[in-house]
């Protein structure tokens, strides 16, 4: 893995964390890759409650 790529995947883990805000996100990676990046985590936590809710709890 390229080292770009690799930062890249870290900044993104952070903001996953909540240890980076969308701001600090946006100037590390570009606004579009934060867009995406924040699109990715409202479909994650929204599949988590999905299975939340089917598994009862």
């Amino acid at each position: 893995m390229r080292k770009e790529e690799r930062a890249y995947e870290i900044v993104v883990d952070l903001y996953f964390d909540d240890v980076l805000g969308f701001d600090a996100l946006a100037a590390s990676i570009g606004q579009p890759d934060a867009e995406a990046a924040r699109a990715s985590e409202k479909l994650l936590d929204d599949g988590e409650a999905v299975a939340d809710r089917l598994a009862g709890v």
